[in-house]
């Protein structure tokens, strides 16, 4: 028999149950709504900021961050509690609570198009949500893996190294630090709101992916099985994902807030939240 630590790959050993599903759930619901309020409130101190004063200054902008701080926690709890494809199709919320808090905060208009695409998205959100597909296994024949290998296999596989190359190559190209003529220009990048959209789209499906990575491995931790953070062997990919959480937040943080600083927020929430995360 498998001790508590061990698990045959593709088994059903560790599921996590539905009522830990509801709370991830209700997590998510309640970090994507400080979330919207913290980009409106973003919005918000920049529109004011009639002396051009950096917006690290303003008392504003850090009550907003502090939102957002706080709503990230929320979606990194999630993550760790409910499946992505549980708590992805919830990013909706972002969108439904941005097009109230822009009319309140911002004095945005909603017409009724808008209107009529809140619903459409509450909709949608809750019918993939209900249908929200099994996690796909992890298949390593009949080998039986240790808890905290599993994560390591999962990672180190040939698709999820193409995705994380496909994510970085996309990346490089939009932000194009060199300067490279035949990529994405200064000039686009200042009065196209998909662009630095498309650059918090990248740096948020690292923050998923890593989230979820750092919430169980500090819950095996906590667990009494701190292998993720002391094997020599697999410990040095923990502190690699960390920094990656780390620094893909901040590239979040500094998009987003590129955005909101030339686009209102009516128009940025809806296309972050439409990008792959």
């Amino acid at each position: 028999m498998d001790t508590p630590a061990q698990r045959r790959a593709g088994g059903g050993g560790g599921e996590t149950d539905s009522s830990t599903h509801l709370a991830g759930a209700m997590a998510c619901v309640v970090g994507n709504f400080l979330i919207s309020l913290s980009l409106n409130l973003q919005r918000r101190a920049h529109r004011d900021n009639t002396e051009g004063v950096h917006y690290t200054k303003l008392k504003a902008w850090w009550v907003a961050i502090l939102c957002m701080f706080v709503g990230e926690i929320g979606n990194f709890l999630a993550y760790g509690m409910a499946p992505a494809s549980l708590v992805s199709p919830l990013g909706a919320i972002t969108v439904i609570s941005n097009a109230v808090l822009s009319k309140i905060i911002l004095n945005e208009p909603m017409p009724r198009q808008k209107a009529v695409g809140v619903v459409l998205a509450l909709v949608g959100a809750v019918l993939i949500a209900v249908n929200a597909p099994a996690p796909f296994p992890l298949d390593t024949g009949d080998k039986v893996i240790l808890e905290e290998e599993e994560f390591y296999y999962s990672i180190m596989t040939l698709r999820a190294c193409i995705y994380i190359i496909i994510v970085a190559v996309v990346a490089f190209c939009v932000a194009n630090p060199l300067k490279l003529p035949f990529l994405v220009s200064d000039t686009l990048r200042r009065d196209m709101v998909v662009v630095p959209c498309v650059l918090c789209g990248c740096a948020g499906t690292m923050t998923v992916t890593s989230a979820k990575a750092v919430f169980n491995s500090l819950s095996q931790a906590f667990a009494g099985n701190a292998a993720m953070f002391a094997r020599g062997d697999i410990c040095w990919l923990t502190y690699l994902i960390i920094i990656v959480a780390v620094g893909s937040i901040l590239g979040q943080v500094k998009y987003l807030n590129e955005a909101l600083m030339r686009h209102g927020a009516s128009r940025v929430v809806p296309v972050c939240v439409q990008l792959p995360h």
